[in-house]
């Protein structure tokens, strides 16, 4: 279960690799996300359940999950950049956005980020 605080969420290491995972997953959108979170208690409950879930909603096969090697590789390339990937709730996510229903479950931050945002 993720670290929660009155105010704010902490991912571990480990729950970011699994937050990342499931939202980068086939058929996971951020209402999704949100639900399967609220639903298992934690992403990697979430992503044990996904083939199950497929399966008895009638999909002729599982959907692609991330593997952990591409979650690593892509928090990895964030951090190279200088930039944090935040959950809501975590600080320094944008409080605009997470009051939305479908905020995202991850949001850049970080000077590379902000130089982007700038010149788009």
């Amino acid at each position: 279960m993720d670290i929660r605080t009155p105010s704010t969420t902490h991912l571990t290491d480990a729950q970011r690799i699994d937050w990342l995972r499931l939202i980068r997953s086939d058929n996971v959108g951020p209402r999704t996300f949100r639900s399967l979170i609220n639903h298992f208690g934690s992403a990697r409950a979430a992503l044990e359940r996904l083939p199950d879930l497929a399966r008895r909603g009638g999909a002729a096969r599982p959907g692609r999950i991330r593997s952990e090697d591409d979650a690593r590789a892509e928090l990895a390339a964030s951090q190279r950049l200088g930039v944090s990937l935040l959950a809501p709730d975590e600080a320094g996510y944008p409080p605009r956005l997470a009051v939305l229903d479908d905020a995202p479950a991850h949001s850049g931050e970080g000077d590379h980020a902000v130089r982007r945002m700038a010149t788009t």
